[in-house]
């Protein structure tokens, strides 16, 4: 019972046309179509590049504050 949920919870908000046959589509590339490089994309741990570490590590702010920050941010203080 609890994977009909979760399937009803991913269809949730989608929509259905009768109009059209029915297709596969990618979503991990732009156009909906499969590649390597799609795959090997998706399958990439999320990058640091999101984190803002340049801004918490400044050459002109105290280490003691960065520090602190960077603490703060990885939910540790």
């Amino acid at each position: 019972m609890e994977e009909v949920g979760r399937l009803l919870c991913c269809l949730d908000g989608k929509k259905m046309r009768g109009d059209e046959e029915d297709r596969v589509r990618w979503v991990e590339s732009k156009d909906g179509v499969f590649s390597v490089k799609s795959l090997y994309r998706a399958l990439q741990p999320v990058s640091s590049a999101s984190f803002p570490s340049k801004i918490i590590w400044m050459p002109y702010a105290q280490p003691k504050i960065s520090f602190f920050v960077w603490e703060a941010l990885w939910g540790r203080v």
